[in-house]
């Protein structure tokens, strides 16, 4: 199998070469720390090489989703008659139609889908263990299909040292932490690879930055936040 590239700046470097082909990556972190833009960076990507793409939500809808996108320069909006199925499934109480996704996954033949957030199988089910079942069909069914998935998650992360790791963390082949570490009056985005199976990857914290285009992160810095804590 070969590598996906991410189209995020600086995260393939941390891969080694990009994601590994029909992996499933769970990025998990705290709110507004840019787990939603890199989902759409990864789908962006995808769109300008002429791949067909799913973006599916449960919090915003189509025409949120494009106007997020655009405000960063990434104008998925271009694909959405072609190359680009987007999938707004809120959060109200009915049942979610896994079925219907997964039929026009097959229908459009998509090869690459972001799901945002894992929040979508929380309500779903009632059980921890019907829960994590239904995120683990959902991943073997985008693996036999010959997706590449990225999922997000929201997250308490305070100290990268003591992370309490979840069931569903294991369930994924890759897992990505994206935190915010005070920097004297501010906070500094920071992302760090905690597991990727089958393939070497960087292994430190490094940090990041979100502006015109999206995330930028930086392999070669030092976070200056964790500098100022020695």
């Amino acid at each position: 199998m070969g590598n996906i590239k991410t189209g995020i700046p600086g995260f393939d470097d941390i891969l080694k070469g990009g994601l590994p082909e029909h992996a499933a990556l769970l990025v998990s972190g705290v709110p507004g720390v840019g787990k939603t833009i890199m989902a759409l960076q990864y789908i962006y990507e995808g769109l300008k090489n002429g791949e067909p793409c799913m973006f599916i939500s449960c919090e915003i809808d189509e025409q949120s989703i494009l106007t997020y996108a655009a405000s960063f320069g990434l104008d998925i909006a271009h694909y959405t008659n072609d190359l680009l199925t987007i999938v707004y499934e809120p959060i109200t109480g009915k049942v979610v139609t896994l079925g219907t996704i997964m039929n026009t996954i097959l229908k459009r033949q998509i090869k690459r889908v972001a799901l945002d957030s894992l929040t979508l199988f929380q309500y779903l089910e009632t059980s921890d263990i019907a829960f994590r079942k239904q995120i683990s069909d959902f991943i073997s069914n985008m693996k036999s299909n010959g997706i590449t998935l990225v999922v997000t998650s929201e997250r308490e992360i305070g100290q990268l040292d003591n992370i309490v790791y979840r069931p569903e963390d294991f369930l994924f082949d890759g897992l990505v932490f994206m935190i915010k570490i005070r920097k004297g009056s501010t906070y500094e985005r920071c992302i760090t690879i905690a597991k990727l199976r089958s393939q070497e990857h960087l292994t430190g914290i490094y940090p990041f930055t979100i502006q015109h285009g999206g995330i930028t992160i930086f392999p070669a810095q030092i976070p200056f936040s964790l500098i100022e804590q020695q």
